[in-house]
């Protein structure tokens, strides 16, 4: 049976857009950092603090635990 273990990247709204709705070239690099070590995305959700205003987006990863 497979194991996993996950981990959070979370990444203020203000540096993830730009306004043109592209992502970053800081969070692509850790992005890809992370998947070098294995890690996959599985799950990204936009974090509405105040008045539906998106703060933080977070990136859910998991690797399989060896």
């Amino acid at each position: 049976m497979k194991k996993w273990e996950y981990r959070k990247l979370e990444v203020r709204a203000a540096d993830f857009w730009d306004w043109s709705g592209r992502i970053p070239d800081s969070c692509i690099y850790e992005l890809n950092r992370s998947g070098a070590e294995g890690w996959e995305v599985v799950q990204v959700i936009p974090l509405a603090r105040a008045f539906g205003r998106t703060d933080y987006v977070t990136f859910i990863l998991k690797r399989e635990v060896t």
